[in-house]
């Protein structure tokens, strides 16, 4: 299964005597490649309980994400604070123990955050 790889491995194989298939992604494509290596990135970072290295991948496939789509990092900070002075962080650790309810109220609570993030 073909993997997204970073832009000095193939080089790399290359000095060790091993020549990869390569191929280049661009556009949509590229895109969906990134987010799925987002996907893989969380989870080795999950799995080794938030290393610094494994960190330091994940941040620099959101990185190219945000590049990718013509932003910039500060863009993804700022609304990361507005969403902070709205909501909160995530310092506490309130853990929702019953996400599943659907109950009146809880689609109402539901229903007002999303309004109140711009998601109607």
């Amino acid at each position: 299964m073909p993997k997204l790889i970073r832009d000095g491995i193939p080089e790399d194989m290359r000095s060790r005597g091993y020549s990869p298939k390569i191929s280049i992604v661009t556009g949509e494509s590229r895109l969906n490649w990134l987010l799925e290596k987002l996907v893989e990135e969380a989870t080795e970072a999950r799995d080794d309980h938030g290393s610094l290295s494994e960190l330091g991948d994940l941040y620099s496939v959101l990185e190219a994400i945000i590049s990718h789509q013509g932003h910039l990092m500060y863009d993804v900070k700022r609304q990361a604070e507005e969403k902070a002075a709205k909501f909160g962080g995530f310092e506490k650790g309130y853990l929702w123990l019953n996400p599943e309810d659907t109950s009146a109220e809880a689609l109402s609570a539901r229903a007002s955050y999303h309004q109140r993030e711009g998601k109607e």
